[in-house]
């Protein structure tokens, strides 16, 4: 069977034309673990429970003796704050009903999120309602009291050199906790480190040797033409992903006014930033460093430049013809482009920072001046506390927030010397394998219980607000501190004295300070004069001082020969480190590249599986440095024969470098969230080379002489840019948390029962070994003359008079019918009556929206329940026009990909998109007439203007 080469496919079995997806879904068994021995043995246990039940007690609610002035039983309040989940510090806004957290949704006003939110801080309220939480303290495994832990740390502090190992801290306040601490100590040090893919000390290291800053570059997406990434996925698992990634899509959709951004990928990995290039490049770790330094030199030929202090280059470009190519974009857009690189190698990183100074980037497009703060780590340091704890001269090692025994490569040899440290402390809000190696492990509280601040950038100062009290026994991470100190242990004032002391006495600000501060934590940042620019010397901070960049000398890394493996740390949708993996709805969030969900898969190129025999979900063995990791395998197009990709978080962590892979004859079957591989030959997803290029007029909807639904003002419709869209998967995490979508697990993917109403489709073009890529975020395109409403039975699924395809839940039962009928595949039924968890889990629960019953079929709602509040907030006001609604996916997306509002109206932002040349609407031919509209991707073919 012969395809078309330009039609998408999403599995190799459809790309190769010979994969019958209709035989391999009917061998699906429906119950495949069940007989009837077990049915009988059930139904016993079952009937034996049963007998044995008591009626529940009767409980009261008891109304508030006084009711808090901003809490009105049923109405949401929304608290702006600051997420603290990792250091890249993005804007929050919390919605709080009858006093707890329910949704966590980007700070539209934040100046470096822009209202995005990714996956990962999302998920943080499933993380808040955990039971698994800490709670107390303990010393050797037994109950402490905190004087006691107090006590003991400072005992030990006093008598020893102390240790402090936090991630990057872009906090003042704690930094300034942390220092208090380490000066009442006899010797103390403090120790950043960050779990990423490849650690950013080289970065570092590197920009402070040419540049002499040792902080990370700010890189201006919106004034840049050419970007050339290498080994960074800047717009998945790399730092700051959601700045990174509202920058990147606002240059994106400036290519009508601008002309189209060129962006060129250079990985071994197939990686979110790779899918969003224009042209991606094929390259192993040493390729990557080599063609940076061959880059350097000719760049510095084209553009005239020096060759003084450019690092060792080969005579011949690595990567033929395309690295010449790019070398000549480059240099004809000086002063517009980037050069970045994500590597390891402070070789590799000299080159892309003397780069960026040939091209006059420095100043523009990469600012050094104001860089961003959110990484520091420093592996001479990490490498020293080793040294210190295996030679017994740490007196007291502290861990706060970080789990470096499972996401460190040595975390082996680390766990052993933290067990002969005279006094070890584990700060964490749950169990973990440092903690198991610690003496003494202290309950933290959650973020959404922490008052705090954050620096992630000069100018740009926010503060963290608690919207809950702490749950359980549990103490302010940095808290800790203070009391260890000897200081009072009230965060919020010292938070509020920082302020006082650092913010208030530099802005100049009129007025008393308790003004500045209300309004100050009533934005969620600082509210300044004009000129007045936080940065970190006004908290005694010499990052950015001069001289305050760190001597070289970082060992370079381990490289694999040539045809051979190699080792590179990916990271799953939300998956970032040990702490996320803990998470259950980051466990289900299928990878948008591999489509798996609650397991680690070792991702293989497809020539490389072809010639080691290998297929999906056969278990190999993969040994890098004398570790070994057994992992299934994901076979993944776009990847380089050379790479294996394994996921960081799930269990110790491998090194990157040269590996050995065998085959164990074992074979998992993977939970994959896209099974059904077949297109039928069907354009689903479309690209374009130019803003103005149309979709062919084949695919958009076909005229009809039948007269078309009665639809009144508003009638509700969605837009998806999918030339914005990264696949990032930040919009399912928003719809699962607004929707109360319930987690299945593994088994229940593997049978194809997940209950998430909007996934992210996953589609490849052209050749399986470097093919592009294409994301579409599909849901209930609420349909006109949609297909699923005439076949229900009882009339469950109905049509409202403003467009919405509405499910009624009580009176579904349960045929099925409408699954059956929807081409789009966007129905999910309730096969069993899923677990929302104890009383604890439940209060992540949103009110608004029924939790739905076993038997009940359920679907994308265009968030209604959003939409029925904004009515009533219009009516409130006496606004008689249609109100502006975004739902939860359009809410958080980083990339501000979604656009949602009242299609008749000429006018509105969603009617303007939808006129877009680029329009096209999925599966037309149907006729169902679809309420949402896609816009075709971009692939900048001609590079640089």
């Amino acid at each position: 069977m012969t395809r078309d080469p330009n039609l998408p496919w999403m599995e190799l079995g459809d790309a190769a034309g010979d994969l019958d997806a209709a035989e391999r879904d009917a061998s699906e068994p429906i119950l495949p673990r069940l007989n009837r021995r077990g049915f009988l043995k059930a139904l016993g246990i079952g009937s034996a429970t049963l007998a044995a039940c008591e009626r529940l007690p009767t409980r009261h609610a008891m109304p508030y003796l006084i009711a808090p002035e901003e809490i009105t039983p049923g109405v949401p309040v929304r608290y702006a704050s600051t997420c603290t989940a990792c250091p890249a510090a993005c804007g929050l806004m919390v919605t709080v009903r009858d006093g707890r957290p329910i949704k966590l949704e980007g700070h539209p006003e934040h100046p470096l999120s822009r209202g995005g939110l990714c996956a990962t801080a999302q998920a943080e309220l499933r993380a808040l309602y955990d039971s698994d939480r800490l709670s107390g303290a303990t010393i050797d495994g037994g109950k402490a009291a905190w004087d006691q832990v107090d006590a003991a740390v400072r005992a030990a502090a006093s008598g020893g050199d102390v240790w402090v190992v936090t991630p990057t801290l872009v906090s003042p306040s704690a930094r300034l906790a942390v220092g208090g601490f380490l000066a009442t100590a006899r010797a103390g040090r403090h120790v950043e480190w960050d779990p990423d893919l490849q650690s950013a000390s080289p970065l570092l290291d590197a920009w402070a040797e040419v540049h002499g800053v040792r902080a990370l570059p700010w890189l201006d997406f919106e004034r840049a033409d050419v970007v050339a990434l290498f080994g960074a996925d800047l717009l998945g698992a790399g730092v700051a992903p959601v700045a990174h990634t509202a920058a990147y899509a606002a240059r994106r959709r400036a290519a009508g006014e601008r002309g189209a951004l060129y962006h060129v990928q250079v990985e071994g990995n197939l990686t979110l930033t790779g899918a969003a290039a224009d042209a991606r490049i094929q390259a192993t770790p040493r390729e990557r460093a080599d063609a940076l330094a061959w880059l350097a030199r000719r760049v510095a030929e084209l553009v005239g430049g020096g060759s003084a202090g450019l690092p060792p280059a080969p005579a011949q470009a690595p990567l033929g013809d395309r690295l010449e190519s790019l070398a000549r974009s480059l240099a004809a857009a000086r002063g517009r482009s980037i050069v970045f690189c994500g590597d390891a190698d402070v070789r590799a990183q000299r080159a892309a920072a003397h780069i960026n100074r040939l091209l006059g980037n420095v100043g523009t497009t990469v600012d050094v001046a104001r860089p961003s703060l959110v990484r520091r780590t420093d592996d001479r340091a990490f490498a020293d506390l080793l040294g210190a704890l295996e030679a017994g001269r740490a007196g007291a090692v502290v861990f706060v927030g970080v789990d470096p025994v499972q996401d460190h490569p040595d975390g082996d040899a680390l766990a052993e010397a933290i067990r002969r440290a005279p006094m070890s402390v584990a700060i964490s809000e749950r169990a973990n394998a440092t903690t198991a190696a610690c003496k003494v492990v202290v309950a933290s509280h959650h973020m959404a219980e922490c008052w705090g601040d954050a620096l992630p950038r000069p100018g740009v100062l926010t503060v963290a607000q608690p919207t809950i009290r702490p749950l359980l026994d549990t103490r302010h991470p940095y808290a800790n501190f203070l009391a260890w100190a000897g200081k009072p242990t009230d965060y919020r004032e010292h938070v509020r004295a920082v302020w006082r002391d650092k913010v208030f006495a530099h802005t100049g600000a009129m007025g008393p300070f308790d003004a500045f501060w209300t309004a100050s934590v009533r934005a969620g940042a600082m509210r300044a004069p004009a000129g007045a620019v936080a940065a970190p010397d006004w908290f005694d901070d010499p990052v950015l001082a001069p001289g305050a960049a760190a001597a070289g000398g970082a060992t370079p890394p381990a490289y694999a020969d040539a045809g051979q493996l190699s080792v590179e740390a990916v990271a799953d949708a939300g998956i970032v480190d040990a702490r996320t993996a803990q998470n259950p709805w980051l466990r289900e969030l299928p990878d948008p590249i591999t489509r798996v969900s609650w397991v680690p898969a070792a991702r293989v190129a497809p020539r490389r599986a072809k010639a080691l025999g290998l297929r999906d979900g056969d278990v190999v063995a993969i040994t890098v440095a004398k570790r070994t990791a057994e992992l299934p395998v994901r076979i993944v197009p776009g990847q380089h024969p050379d790479v294996i990709g394994v996921p960081i978080g799930y269990g110790p962590r491998l090194a990157a470098g040269p590996a050995e892979l065998r085959a164990t004859g074992a074979h998992d079957d993977l939970p994959l969230m896209q099974w059904h591989s077949s297109t039928e030959g069907r354009p689903i997803v479309h690209q374009v080379s130019h803003p103005d290029e149309e979709v062919p007029e084949a695919h958009h909807i076909p005229k009809t002489p039948y007269p078309g639904r009665e639809i009144g003002n508003p009638r509700w419709e969605m837009v998806i840019d999918l030339d914005a869209c990264t696949g990032c998967s930040a919009c399912i995490i928003a719809c699962q948390a607004e929707n109360n979508v319930a987690v299945v697990g593994p088994d229940e993917i593997r049978a194809h029962r997940d209950l998430y109403w909007l996934r992210m489709d996953r589609y490849f073009v052209g050749d399986a070994d470097d093919p592009d890529v294409l994301f579409e975020p599909m849901l209930c395109q609420h349909c006109d003359s949609a297909p699923c409403e005439n076949v229900c039975p009882v009339a469950a699924t109905v049509h409202s008079i403003d467009g919405l395809n509405q499910q009624a839940y009580n009176r579904c039962v349960g045929t099925r019918y409408c699954a059956n009928n929807c081409p789009y595949k966007v129905r999910r039924f309730n096969w069993f009556q899923y677990d929302h968890g104890g009383p604890l889990e439940r209060m992540v629960l949103n009110p608004d929206v029924v939790v739905r019953e076993r038997g009940v079929m359920e679907k994308c709602s265009f968030c209604v329940q959003r939409i029925q509040l904004a009515r009533i907030e219009a009516k409130n006001r006496g606004d008689r026009g249609v109100p502006e609604v975004r739902t939860a996916c359009q809410q958080s997306c980083p990339a501000d990909a979604i656009t949602f509002g009242d299609g008749h109206d000429p006018d509105s932002a969603v009617s303007r998109r939808r006129n877009s040349p680029r329009a096209f609407q999925v599966l037309p031919e149907v006729g169902t007439r679809p309420s949402v509209t896609y816009l075709a991707r971009i692939r900048n073919r001609e590079g640089a203007k």
